[in-house]
C-alpha cells in the first residue's frame, strides 16, 4: 500500500545521511574537477611514477559524485531508482580502483555507504523510507 506523498514521513537519521551524501559527494566532486587535474608545477618524476590512473579517471570519478546528488535528491522525492543509481554509482568506482590497483580495502569501502543507506532506509517504523519509495 502507497501512501500519498503529502502523508510520508521521513526519520530524522534517512534525512541527515542523505543531506550528508549531498554536501560530500558536492565537495568531493569539485575536488575531482578543479583541484586533482592542476599538477603542481615541481612534480618529481618519481611522483609523476605513483600517479597511475589515466588522466579521464578524475573527470569520471567527478561525474559519478555528480550522478550521487541526483540520486541523493530522487531518494529525497521518494523514488526509488535513487536508491538502484547510488547503488550503480558506488559500483563503479570499486571496479575501477580495482582495476588500478588500488587496495582491496579501499576499494570495497565504497560499497559501505550503499549498505549503509541501505540500513537508514529499513529504520523507523512508521517513518520506514523503504517501503514509502515509488
Amino acid at each position: 500500500m502507497q501512501v500519498p506523498q503529502n502523508e510520508k514521513k521521513r526519520h530524522w537519521c534517512l534525512f541527515a545521511y542523505l543531506v550528508l551524501i549531498l554536501i560530500a559527494n558536492a565537495l568531493i566532486a569539485s575536488f575531482y574537477f578543479f583541484i586533482v587535474p592542476i599538477p603542481p608545477p615541481d612534480i618529481s618524476e618519481e611522483m609523476a611514477r605513483l600517479i597511475k590512473f589515466p588522466n579521464w579517471y578524475f573527470p569520471v570519478m567527478g561525474v559519478l559524485c555528480l550522478l550521487n546528488l541526483i540520486s541523493a535528491f530522487a531518494i529525497l522525492r521518494w523514488k526509488k531508482w535513487g536508491f538502484w543509481l547510488y547503488t550503480l554509482t558506488a559500483s563503479i568506482p570499486l571496479w575501477l580502483n580495482l582495476n588500478f590497483g588500488t587496495s582491496i580495502h579501499y576499494s570495497v569501502l565504497e560499497l559501505t555507504g550503499v549498505a549503509f543507506l541501505y540500513g537508514v532506509l529499513q529504520i523507523g517504523g512508521d517513518k520506514k523510507g523503504w517501503t514509502q519509495l515509488d
